[in-house]
């Protein structure tokens, strides 16, 4: 929980959304060249699109975590 309160703090801190925040992490790393991302619609793909224009943020290194249970998505649990 409390990381989960230092990432959205840094969202509002930098006036992002969550898709802006994720994707900005993937696109300022200079070693990633391709990003992969699934939709459901037209919509999802805009916002997608629309998110990746502008200047792309990395988060604070106090955001890292290597806790499988939150960086795996298989092994995420939706209740």
């Amino acid at each position: 929980q409390p990381l989960l309160q230092k990432w959205e703090s840094w969202l509002v801190e930098n006036n992002l959304t969550p898709l802006q925040g994720c994707l900005g992490f993937v696109l300022s790393n200079p070693h990633i060249d391709r990003v992969v991302v699934g939709v459901d619609s037209l919509e999802q793909l805009q916002e997608i699109i629309a998110a990746t224009t502008g200047i792309f943020l990395s988060p604070p290194d106090d955001l890292c975590c290597d806790d499988p249970d939150l960086i795996n998505p298989a092994r995420w649990r939706l209740t």
